[in-house]
């Protein structure tokens, strides 16, 4: 876009690094201001000058090529589930231990943890006495393995799909849109009596939360908090509070 109108204002040719740092500086401002994790805003920053630099310095093709593989290994569910990998931030992890202390003693699992923050934040609770997530994207789960067995918990390289539900009494998603119908239909048939499912920034389509938290972070984060009484029923809506959670 800014190469087709430039020249409405300012003639070619144009030098080449003070150009390509606008083009970073205007998709990280774009990133920023649609409220896309901060790791991407970061991304939209550096990859113009390293794509250019690549080519102006002759990068060698296999750094490229291991550059590409990492990338994969770590946004490995993106193509195939839709699901981006997503960072829960620090505000988010203490909403949890909050929302959560009523269960105790918690055993928690985190579907697709990521590199494992939330999963090493709840091993850290005195309330939680297990915390357990699941990745198949092969670097996060082998980064998440780690720092979760530093703090006590664990992660199990599997399909979120194939977890069994009902071992936990607090489960946690931070997925995306694509696969929360699904999710929905599991966790109405699997959730155990007197459970907690929380999901982050993407609510189950078809059922109505009991209750929604409003994180107090830059983006607001919304956790969508749906109870399961003794029957396994869910439990009605309630006034959703105003006050943010942390």
């Amino acid at each position: 876009m800014s190469v087709r109108f430039l020249p409405v204002w300012v003639p070619p040719p144009y030098p080449l690094w003070p150009f390509v740092a606008a083009q970073s500086l205007l998709t990280a401002a774009i990133a920023w201001m649609l409220r896309w994790p901060r790791w991407w805003v970061v991304i939209q920053l550096l990859f113009p000058p390293l794509l250019v630099g690549a080519l102006a310095w002759q990068v060698p093709g296999w750094i490229v090529v291991v550059l590409v593989i990492l990338l994969v290994l770590v946004f490995w569910n993106a193509g195939g589930e839709r699901v981006p990998l997503y960072i829960s931030n620090a505000s988010t992890q203490r909403a949890l231990g909050q929302l959560t202390r009523s269960l105790a003693p918690v055993r928690f699992v985190d579907l697709g943890c990521g590199w494992g923050d939330v999963v090493a934040a709840m091993a850290r609770q005195t309330h939680v006495e297990e915390s357990v997530g699941v990745e198949t994207a092969p670097l996060s789960y082998l980064i998440a393995r780690w720092r979760a067995r530093a703090a006590g918990g664990i992660v199990l390289g599997k399909s979120l799909w194939d977890m069994d539900l009902s071992r936990f009494n607090v489960v946690y998603a931070f997925l995306s849109p694509q696969p929360m119908a699904q999710l929905q239909d599991k966790a109405l048939a699997e959730m155990a009596p007197n459970s907690l499912f929380v999901s982050n920034s993407f609510p189950f389509p078809d059922v109505e939360p009991s209750e929604i938290w409003q994180v107090n972070d830059r983006r607001q984060t919304l956790l969508y908090v749906y109870r399961f009484d003794e029957n396994r029923q869910l439990v009605p809506p309630e006034d959703v509070s105003d006050e943010p959670a942390y």
